[in-house]
C-alpha cells in the first residue's frame, strides 16, 4: 500500500483517459482526499496538517502518469509514503501548507495589514437573528 499525503484544501479526483474516436473517455478515477486548512463550525480551528489517502500500487502507477498529479507533487502539495505514516503533522513537514483555496486565518488578516481578524457570532447565525 502507498500513502498519498495532501496539503490541498479540496479533494482531488485524478482521471485517466482513453481515446475513443473523436472524444476522450474516462477510464479510471482516483480520489485523493483534501481538507487541510479547512475550518468548519464544529472545530473552528485552522489546520495545516496533511490528509492521508491510501492507494494501491496499481492506482499509484496511474497517478504517476497524470500531469496534474505530477504538478501537485512538484509544487509540494502532495507527498508519497511507502509505509503508513499515521502522524499527519510529521508527514506534512517540508510540504507546501496552503493552496489558494485555503481559508484565511487570523494570521493571514494581520499579514494583509488588518489590525485583527473579523469575528462571527455563531449564536446569532444559528438562531437566525
Amino acid at each position: 500500500m502507498i500513502y498519498v499525503i495532501s496539503t490541498l484544501s479540496n479533494d482531488q479526483l485524478y482521471c485517466s483517459y482513453a481515446d475513443r474516436k473523436d472524444v476522450k473517455i474516462v477510464t479510471k478515477e482516483i480520489l485523493i482526499k483534501g481538507g487541510a486548512n479547512i475550518q468548519n463550525r464544529r472545530t473552528l480551528l485552522a489546520s495545516n496538517e496533511g490528509v492521508i489517502t491510501p492507494v494501491s500500487e496499481a492506482d499509484y502507477a496511474e497517478l504517476e502518469k497524470n500531469p496534474v498529479f505530477k504538478m501537485h507533487l512538484e509544487k509540494g502539495f502532495i507527498k508519497i509514503r511507502k509505509t503508513n505514516e499515521t502522524d499527519a503533522r510529521k508527514a506534512a513537514e517540508n510540504m507546501n501548507t496552503k493552496d489558494k483555496s485555503a481559508q484565511l486565518t487570523p494570521e493571514d488578516y494581520i499579514k494583509r495589514g488588518f489590525k485583527k481578524a473579523p469575528t462571527v457570532d455563531m449564536d446569532k447565525i444559528e438562531s437566525g437573528k
